[in-house]
């Protein structure tokens, strides 16, 4: 029998161990902030639950990716068809900030254009920039699941 982590990811805000309550605040903003916590304890997905419950859309760009590249991709999909089509909020979330090319993090630290960034990061990074800390799961809740 093959474990299939997915089945086990948390549905709903109500099924997270913490609140995390600035988190919400941040997204309202819509300036770009910083999610920090240590490896696989759910950062992109507790994220993921925060903005589907804020209606919005969003695009994820990996670390494996160069300068041009993301150029592209963050000139020609400021906004997705979905988010057009439903009327949906959007943002950009950027996996692994740390892994990123030098080039990249200035851009995008610098964000002259006033973009909606989320920076996933293991690491702290920036003094100037909201973050919010995502805590690793007790062993109590993990023992629930």
């Amino acid at each position: 029998m093959n474990f299939k982590f997915n089945d086990y990811l948390p549905q709903n805000i109500s099924e997270l161990e913490y609140d995390y309550i600035n988190l919400f605040d941040y997204i309202k903003l819509e300036k770009t902030f910083i999610v920090n916590g240590q490896n696989s304890v759910g950062k992109l997905t507790i994220l993921k639950l925060h903005l589907e419950n804020l209606n919005y859309d969003f695009n994820i760009i990996e670390s494996n990716i160069n300068y041009e590249d993301f150029i592209n991709i963050y000139k020609f999909k400021s906004k997705s068809v979905f988010s057009y089509l439903f009327n949906k909020k959007y943002t950009i979330i950027i996996k692994n900030f740390e892994l990123f090319d030098e080039k990249i993090k200035e851009f995008i630290l610098k964000n002259k254009c006033n973009n909606f960034f989320i920076l996933i990061t293991t690491k702290f990074i920036c003094n100037n920039i909201n973050y919010i800390y995502i805590k690793p799961p007790s062993f109590d809740y993990l023992s629930l699941i």
